[in-house]
């Protein structure tokens, strides 16, 4: 007797975990959205143009990891020359230009590996873009609360205007770039 004719195809399912048995990554273990647009963008490599769009509207200030910021502008500087935009061709620009070096150049090779590895699938990174640039919209909010209550301590009510009045402002310049990008975004998604 083999083992295929011991159990049928029902007995074999039916000793799987039932869905909520089975392990599933925590949020510790889930990559983060930063991780997931290195990913589509680096799997994006057989659609440069695609690659080129998505670049065009990120900064590397949107990125709250500097090693991810990193990655993103070496991506975006080899799609610019329109060389290469895999995870090959980002490693070899990094060895070719010093960049892995070091304590530091350990961090942007295992982060280089990590966003590879990172599951996210190249038709998805329209998503990732515009979750990465809210993320980013979200942390500028944070940090102006932070500010505004550190300038309500120690600012004259004249500063204080001038300094809530600069924060809006900011703020304003963000959503409107927000804005912008979800014309693109929807766009771009029509031509996934």
């Amino acid at each position: 007797m083999s083992p295929t004719d011991a159990f049928s195809l029902g007995e074999a399912l039916s000793a799987l975990p039932e869905p909520e048995q089975r392990w599933a990554p925590s949020d510790d273990d889930a990559p983060e959205p930063e991780e997931l647009l290195l990913c589509a963008l680096l799997w994006n490599h057989t659609a440069p143009d695609r690659v080129r769009e998505h670049t065009r509207l990120l900064r590397d200030t949107d990125f709250f990891s500097p090693t991810h910021g990193k990655l993103f502008t070496t991506i975006r500087d080899l799609a610019d020359r329109s060389a290469p935009t895999d995870t090959e061709a980002v490693l070899t620009h990094l060895q070719e230009s010093g960049e892995l070096a070091g304590h530091k150049g350990h961090l942007l090779a295992s982060a280089l590996a990590a966003a590879a590895l990172a599951g996210a699938d190249p038709l998805t990174v329209s998503d990732h873009t515009l979750s990465v640039v809210v993320a980013a919209y979200r942390r500028g909010y944070r940090s102006a609360g932070h500010a505004m209550l550190a300038a309500a301590d120690t600012y004259t009510h004249t500063e204080l205007a001038y300094h809530f009045a600069s924060v809006v402002r900011s703020h304003n310049a963000a959503r409107h770039r927000i804005a912008a990008i979800a014309v693109p975004y929807t766009h771009l998604r029509a031509h996934e």
